[in-house]
């Protein structure tokens, strides 16, 4: 029988677990710093506890603080419906809590930004007088930003900022009133990850930083790099209800047939020639999607709107539409719909988890499934952000003693895209392999130019197997310990079929010749 995981569910550092009805209790953590909920039920038969909105809650699970938050709504209630009054009304004490509330991230939307030395004015342009051509982003955030916000006793603002890059030139503070998450936001057009963990810590990643330190498989390999576990259930779904790859735009003067009147539009993909904006190859990209899934159109109309007042401006909007590339335009930034999205939901167990890495929202997963791969292919290969996870806690018969209920932690989780999603988000996983393919496939930066360090490479080595070769390259240099080596469609085992033997030149060392005419694949994070 698996051991179960250890559970510590606390009330302003009290620990109330034993009072816990498990299986009326759950805690939610969201992508993008949303708020994620919890509701539990506690026995309150002595009525010992007084539940008060506004202080805190937390979860550990293995020993590790999972979740951190604040109860918002605490309500009595009896503990049973049917209860009955006794003779003596004194008597009668059992009740319970129904608590629910919210993680720390409640904290972006109850947060606005001030000068306390000067409220009615706009907030400085340079605070600590320092160049904004040369200030990177983290050191904005970590260094400058607290002293505009209240923030809580107890919350570190510091030491989990890590560095970004630098900030735009023209870039200005936003003005006194406006809500941090909405500061946070402006800031994160730069390409990087938010959020406030269990810990109570500001957690700002770049985005070649998100990817989990272990992934999911239906053949799992604990002993690969990174390993991977089994699921309990899961299902994968391709959903084509948002797919736009023949979006048209209007703008200009308002429709009238009066002289002189200037309409402009706009349309992507073109279907001859080299189109406005945009590589050929995008283009077709968006093309092979109609022959694919059939023409699914958009549209727009920006009459008399100044943001679209040239033909450059709108044939921008309608490429980013459809082809997602990185960039804002007049505000708006594309996320890309020509593809189908993807969504994945899994479950697992506490228990199951290596090390006790539990996932985190917004960690990009990376998972390998021979029973939904298509046809022709060894596996489907698919990285993508962990959008929801929610945990809950199954009681089910100890295996040893049918009579002795045991309590385990279960994690259903959801992983995929959705259009709202960071722009940046989307620009780093359009390049990231979505299955084994026949060429080797990169993820670049925003610019198109360069490997992110990180970034995700696949393809074949660039020595073909002749039943003596040992040593193979990949087409990129690589981080030690992130490679996953396939022959003949199977994942083999660093330091047991091969080794990284040397990373800094892509080259590996296979323990047995590959037989000539071995398929090999390599999946590797390019240094950069």
């Amino acid at each position: 029988m698996a051991t179960p995981s250890t559970i510590e569910i606390a009330y302003d550092g009290t620990d109330i677990t034993d009072h816990v009805l498990f299986a009326e209790s759950s805690f939610e953590v969201q992508l993008a710093a949303l708020p994620g909920a919890f509701r539990i039920t506690v026995k309150d038969p002595d009525q010992t506890f007084d539940f008060r909105s506004g202080h805190e809650l937390t979860c550990r699970i293995d020993g590790v603080l999972l979740y951190g938050g604040y109860l918002l709504t605490p309500q009595r209630q009896h503990f049973f419906e049917a209860d009955k009054v006794p003779p003596d009304p004194a008597t009668y004490h059992n009740r319970k809590w129904l608590l629910s509330g919210v993680d720390y991230n409640i904290l972006y939307d109850k947060r606005v930004l001030r000068n306390t030395a000067d409220y009615t004015h706009q907030l400085p342009g340079d605070p600590g007088k320092i160049t904004f051509a040369s200030i990177d982003m983290g050191t904005l955030i970590r260094d400058h930003l607290p002293a505009f916000l209240d923030i809580p006793a107890g919350f570190d603002m510091t030491s989990q900022v890590q560095t970004l890059g630098t900030v735009h030139t023209d870039w200005a503070w936003p003005q006194q009133g406006t809500k941090w998450r909405e500061a946070m936001e402006e800031f994160s057009r730069d390409g990087f990850y938010y959020y406030l963990d269990a810990q109570k810590r500001h957690i700002i990643r770049p985005a070649e930083t998100l990817d989990a330190p272990w992934g999911f498989s239906d053949r799992p390999t604990p002993v690969s790099h990174p390993p991977t576990i089994g699921f309990r259930a899961g299902s994968f779904i391709e959903d084509g209800s948002q797919i736009d790859n023949d979006h048209m735009a209007w703008a200009g003067d308002i429709w009238s047939s009066a002289t002189g009147t200037k309409v402009l539009f706009s349309r992507y993909p073109v279907t001859s020639g080299s189109p406005p904006e945009g590589t050929p190859a995008e283009n077709q990209l968006a093309l092979d999607s109609q022959t694919e899934h059939g023409r699914w159109q958009g549209s727009e109309t920006h009459f008399n709107d100044p943001n679209y007042a040239s033909q450059k401006l709108l044939d921008l909007r309608v490429y980013h539409a459809v082809a997602g590339a990185a960039g804002a335009v007049a505000g708006e930034s594309g996320r890309g719909l020509v593809n189908p999205g993807r969504q994945l939901s899994l479950v697992w167990f506490g228990h199951d988890v290596p090390s006790a890495q539990h996932l985190h929202p917004g960690d990009l997963v990376t998972c390998i499934f021979y029973t939904f791969r298509k046809p022709g292919l060894p596996a489907l290969i698919l990285t993508l952000p962990l959008r929801t996870v929610r945990i809950s806690f199954p009681t089910l018969p100890s295996d040893n003693d049918p009579h002795e209920m045991v309590t385990y932690v279960r994690f259903e989780g959801f992983f995929g895209l959705q259009p709202d999603d960071p722009y940046w988000l989307w620009a780093y996983l359009r390049g990231l392999p979505g299955g084994i393919t026949n060429e080797p496939t990169f993820s670049v930066a925003a610019s198109g130019t360069g490997n992110i360090p990180g970034a995700k490479w696949q393809g074949p080595p660039l020595e073909s197997p002749d039943g003596s070769r040992v040593v193979f390259h990949a087409g990129v240099s690589y981080i030690s310990g992130t490679s996953q080596v396939f022959k003949d469609g199977l994942l083999y085992r660093p330091g047991i079929e091969y080794s990284e033997s040397n990373p800094s030149s892509g080259e590996f060392t296979f323990t047995t010749p590959p037989a000539a005419g071995a398929a090999l694949w390599i999946v590797v994070n390019a240094s950069g």
